[in-house]
């Protein structure tokens, strides 16, 4: 969005996340049965996610052209721009959603009105992400290092 903005003559201000307002950039969801009865599927989704974000940062082009296919975009400046943000800046490389900002945004709800019976850590399952640092998959992926 920024760089579509500058291209109409606006001016970046800020990014969201320099505000320090809770958000999540990304996660999977799914419900409580699929995470008791098929935990091994649910893992290999995730370990699947891991493989696909290395994927994207060592190769921008295909990511970029994958983008552009599915957005119908062809504004270089717009595909390099938001492979910056979602695959370079944003993106969680650990794949642990992080549960203060989970809690943040269920605080924000609450005082919006919402009811809201669950707390963070019943409402986000981070095993199968820890699994994978456990295991050393993480690292495998990585070349030998854990991401950031």
């Amino acid at each position: 969005m920024d760089a579509r903005g500058r291209k109409d003559g606006f001016n970046l201000v800020y990014h969201l996340n320099d505000l320090g307002l809770p958000a999540i950039y990304s996660s999977l969801h799914t419900n409580a049965k699929t995470l008791r009865e098929r935990r091994q599927t649910v893992q290999r989704v995730v370990a699947a996610l891991a493989d696909s974000v290395k994927f994207v940062e060592d190769n921008p082009e295909k990511a970029k052209a994958s983008v552009a296919k599915i957005l119908r975009v062809q504004d270089e400046d717009v595909l390099q721009s938001s492979y910056d943000a979602y695959a370079k800046k944003h993106v969680n490389r650990r794949l642990v959603v992080p549960l203060n900002a989970v809690a943040d945004s269920v605080d924000v709800a609450r005082e919006a009105g919402t009811k809201i019976t669950k707390k963070a850590n019943e409402i986000v399952d981070n095993s199968f992400a820890e699994n994978l640092e456990k295991s050393g998959y993480l690292k495998e992926v990585w070349g030998g290092k854990l991401p950031l």
